[in-house]
């Protein structure tokens, strides 16, 4: 089976000016494109695109503009970044093929071969001296483009990418060593904040990393963190994945729903771990008003049953078959 083979030299650095990070300049449709075309076409297709000439594209009509502004739309629909099971069936299918449901062990049987030079890899290595690495390895014809209209989206695609993996390489080594919702989520807890378990969440913690990346580090950018959107996120998503060897996962996979089921249980049990703590059932008159004051409560006076509704309506599961895979997963007494 032929593969590519990805490039391994260390990405130059680059720096994003003032005018940028500012936004003081209201951007031209020529770029607005520009910065939709890196973030979400495939990387086959983007080297095509920006082999093309960009400046010809501020000569079209009006309609593809109008197209421009629906597709923006369109990516910030709140089921797209923030709701796992309002996702197309097509993507459930495609990631629950990768991935090992709450419980089961991680199999490769079925996965397919991956082209490597259409995908952006974060690719995990090790471990060296107790440490699995994690790198995001740019294409070989990546520095073919670090100049012209896209040179600013491309150098924020290539900062973001070098920092999710730095942020998995510091706080997911348990993941990175084996694969599985629950050591993905294990010692989170953020009930208050956007889960890591969410793409805003996700997009969150990697925007910390890049904050402390600066222009020194291995593809830090300065200003990086002030301009990546959830709405670059949710675009180039579909193209990451996570590379091991003999396994592979779309990064989309940590906010399926088996992933988001892993987290509202490890808070779960985090703060209430005995099965005593446990009502037998959950109220049947529990309604939306029940919702909203639960909310408002400080998460260390919410009761059990409180705390599994506020953390499943924040992630979209059903809080009835929640709990009880959670008392099927709490030990019983002896």
């Amino acid at each position: 089976m032929a593969t590519s083979r990805i490039g391994t030299a260390a990405p130059r650095r680059t720096t994003i000016s003032s005018a940028v990070v500012t936004r003081t300049r209201k951007p031209t449709a020529s770029a607005l494109r520009a910065r939709q075309a890196v973030f979400e076409l495939s990387p086959l297709m983007l080297r095509s695109h920006l082999d093309s000439d960009w400046r010809e594209e501020e000569t079209e009509g009006e309609d593809e503009q109008d197209d421009l502004n629906a597709d923006d739309d369109a990516d910030i629909d709140e089921r797209d970044v923030d709701e796992p099971q309002g996702a197309e069936q097509q993507e459930s299918d495609f990631t629950e093929a990768y991935t090992a449901l709450l419980g089961a062990e991680v199999t490769t049987v079925s996965q397919p071969v991956l082209d490597l030079s259409d995908i952006y890899t974060l690719k995990v290595v090790g471990p060296y001296a107790a440490t699995v690495a994690c790198r995001f390895e740019p294409p070989e014809w990546w520095t073919d483009f670090r100049r012209g209209p896209a040179a600013t989206h491309f150098s924020l695609m290539t900062a973001f990418l070098h920092g999710s993996a730095r942020w998995l390489e510091e706080y997911k080594q348990d993941f990175l060593g084996r694969p599985d919702p629950k050591t993905y989520v294990s010692g989170e807890d953020d009930g208050e904040g956007d889960p890591v378990v969410l793409q805003k969440g996700f997009v969150r913690r990697v925007k910390g990393v890049l904050e402390t990346m600066g222009n020194s580090d291995r593809g830090g950018i300065a200003g990086a963190s002030e301009v990546i959107s959830d709405q670059d996120f949710s675009r180039l998503k579909r193209h990451v994945w996570l590379l091991w060897p003999g396994f592979s996962m779309p990064i989309g996979t940590l906010f399926s729903v088996p992933y988001c089921s892993a987290w509202v249980h490890e808070v779960c049990v985090r703060r209430f771990g005995n099965l005593a703590d446990w009502p037998k059932s959950l109220s049947q008159d529990f309604g939306a008003e029940d919702l909203k004051r639960a909310k408002r409560l400080d998460p260390r006076n919410r009761g059990p049953e409180e705390t599994l509704r506020v953390l499943c309506d924040k992630v979209r599961l059903n809080a009835a078959s929640e709990f009880r895979r959670l008392l099927d997963a709490l030990p019983r007494e002896q």
